[in-house]
């Protein structure tokens, strides 16, 4: 497993950690994060032939830039950890 790949299961990780002790906020923005995770994970399962670029895979960057926003005032820790998944995916070329 490459580095990298281990830093995103660890921000993963925390990523549903967090998420569970975020008790309020906008439903649609908690959905949005849980499939953005959860095609992740999908994503993190697949085997090297599998992951070849997909055209959702696109927006996933994109989807968690937007939790992100979101979260930024009312949780910052998250939306931190959120903005390292991003680098992390950027570094990886997802």
């Amino acid at each position: 497993m490459t580095e990298h790949s281990e830093a995103l299961r660890a921000t993963l990780q925390e990523l549903h950690e967090q998420l569970e002790s975020v008790e309020a906020g906008d439903p649609e923005v908690r959905a949005l994060l849980r499939g953005a995770l959860d095609e992740l994970q999908s994503t993190l399962e697949a085997s090297p032939k599998e992951r070849q670029p997909q055209p959702e895979e696109d927006t996933l960057a994109e989807r968690f830039e937007e939790a992100a926003a979101h979260f930024e005032e009312s949780h910052p820790v998250l939306a931190g950890t959120l903005r390292n998944l991003i680098d992390t995916l950027s570094q990886m070329g997802i």
